[in-house]
């Protein structure tokens, strides 16, 4: 049994989990655990820092900390996922603008209820990006939606089989990575459709109508 000091201070440190809106056991002990072995590690790499400073020489084997990113990528993937019919998720899903205020709620409630950690530990793991941007590559963009912004393509009766099958792919892309960039109209799989991508299919007109659908698209990802 825990009793006196100790238990005061787990006690503590487990209502500063509650607090930060961690209540499952297994995740507070798999949390505890990390934090415990990032400090171990950052104990080892100050000793060293300290012995190559009174030495004058570069730290021996200096510790990398790093964090399990393929699982916690995968556990915001999940929780994206788990909540995508969210109103801003849903809205980013579905091609609708957000606002400001909407995309400033979306992100206290991913970083704020303690599950997927920080904005600081977001960043390590995917870099600097558009939360939206973000977020719809996850959810994927519907495919009525999709539809909808290409359907001048879809109904243009002059289209030929390729340019039909390359703007369904583009559609296709979209419905699974949620947002595109005109480079990639120049990779594969486009180019399997011509080597030369995009402007193997359509001509200038055509092409810079489509890049435009596209940046269109990607602009209502970000918030106004």
């Amino acid at each position: 049994m825990l009793i006196g000091e100790l238990r005061g201070k787990i006690d503590k440190v487990w209502e500063q989990f509650w607090t930060g809106g961690l209540s499952n056991p297994i995740t507070v002990i798999e949390q505890m655990t990390y934090l415990l072995f990032i400090r171990r590690l950052d104990d080892i790499h100050t000793q060293r820092e300290q012995k190559a400073s009174f030495l004058k020489k570069p730290i021996d084997k200096p510790v990398i900390i790093s964090t399990n990113l393929e699982a916690y990528r995968k556990r915001v993937t999940e929780y994206i996922q788990k909540n995508k019919n969210h109103i801003t998720i849903h809205k980013l899903r579905t091609n609708q603008a957000i606002t400001a205020s909407e995309l400033l709620q979306l992100e206290k409630m991913l970083f704020e209820q303690g599950e997927l950690g920080t904005h600081e530990q977001f960043v390590k793991a995917y870099g600097e990006q558009p939360l939206g941007s973000f977020i719809r590559s996850i959810v994927g963009m519907d495919q009525a939606a999709a539809n909808a912004a290409f359907s001048n393509f879809i109904n243009n009766p002059s289209m030929n089989a390729s340019q039909i099958r390359f703007v369904n792919l583009i559609i296709q892309y979209l419905s699974t990575n949620g947002v595109i960039t005109a480079e990639k109209l120049f990779e594969p799989p486009f180019t399997e459709i011509n080597d030369a991508g995009l402007l193997g299919v359509f001509n200038n007109k055509e092409a810079d109508s489509i890049v435009k659908t596209i940046e269109f698209l990607n602009q209502l990802a970000l918030a106004k």
